[in-house]
């Protein structure tokens, strides 16, 4: 057994620092020092104690992680969530305008729900077995899913919304025609931190409503300038202000605040489904030559819709294979 001498005791003194975690705890509670673990899973002590010496700072650092799980409350071994694990929540939120959980006790809340749905998802991983650390990994995500709390699922629904356009992705209201929207503002999307010891809430940039909007941006433009939008040489009236302006969605033309930057941004996009949009069209009106052949049954001029076409229509491509056939 390691010996090591105390300096708050005689010189005789020694802290047992080597055959069980259960000996080291009893000997540094008999020298006075109460060691517990805190809601973050850290060791900590109670401030009333004796001061903290080089040698017991050292003691605890080379046991840390076996005396937390010594001292770590167990969990119940259940396969079920129960009422006492994670609250039932009956709230409708779709009609919920804000997702966000305020700071302070509604913020602390919803994490120490989130805290105890990892705790029991991670009981009914370890009941089910996994093979290796992947898995585990795999089996704990879905479990999550399942059970996620509906804030969180709506968040998502939303989000989604916001990316396919037409949607605010703060409130989740449908947008009208024309109606302008305010790109990349952070709105909830979850918790997030299952696998970590510090889980909290998770933000995502979408495009939203004047009413979700901070206040910065929908405050009226003042000055504009004309600017370029694409490579056709066509221009638009860009409205601006101190750090915010308005463009025109490069591919359906809904009015588009954003926040401006020191790089130069020839052109925005209300929402993800206009970005893959607008930049498949370009690519396709720029490859439009590599697609102009002669078909090898009819001898006739067509634009195919994919560069390995060899026939300009399915007849033609009929009587290909029959000749193949042959």
């Amino acid at each position: 057994m390691t010996r090591v001498t105390d300096g708050n005791k005689s010189p005789g003194s020694t802290i047992s620092n080597g055959n069980t975690t259960q000996a080291l705890l009893d000997d540094l509670e008999a020298r006075g020092y109460k060691l517990s673990v805190n809601e973050r899973g850290n060791l900590s002590t109670e401030p009333d104690g004796p001061p903290m010496t080089p040698v017991i700072w050292h003691a605890l650092q080379a046991n840390y992680t076996k005396l937390v799980r010594l001292l770590k409350p167990p969990v119940a071994d259940s396969n079920v969530v129960t009422e006492t694990n994670v609250r039932k929540d009956n709230t409708d939120w779709s009609k919920v305008v804000n997702l966000t959980p305020e700071r302070g006790e509604e913020r602390e809340r919803v994490v120490h729900e989130y805290r105890a749905l990892c705790q029991a998802v991670d009981v009914v991983v370890k009941a089910a077995g996994p093979k290796d650390f992947i898995e585990g990994m795999m089996m704990h995500s879905v479990e999550m899913d399942k059970r996620g709390s509906g804030r969180d699922i709506e968040a998502e629904r939303r989000i989604e919304a916001a990316k396919k356009g037409g949607a605010c992705g703060g409130c989740g209201r449908a947008l009208s025609d024309g109606e302008t929207v305010y790109a990349k503002v952070r709105v909830y999307a979850g918790m997030w931190g299952s696998l970590t010891p510090r889980p909290g809430p998770r933000f995502e940039a979408v495009s939203v409503c004047k009413g979700c909007a901070p206040k910065y941006m929908s405050t009226p433009l003042s000055s504009s300038f004309e600017t370029q939008i694409d490579a056709k040489g066509s221009t638009v009236r860009t409205y601006y202000d101190a750090g915010v302006a308005e463009m025109p969605c490069a591919t359906c033309q809904r009015p588009v605040r954003h926040e401006r930057t020191t790089r130069w941004q020839p052109r925005v996009y209300c929402c993800y489904r206009c970005e893959y949009t607008y930049h498949n069209r370009r690519r396709s009106e720029r490859d439009e030559h590599l697609r102009q052949k002669v078909c090898e049954v009819c001898a006739e001029g067509f634009t195919a819709t994919r560069a390995h076409a060899k026939t300009c229509s399915p007849a033609c491509k009929q009587k290909a294979y029959r000749q193949r056939r042959k």
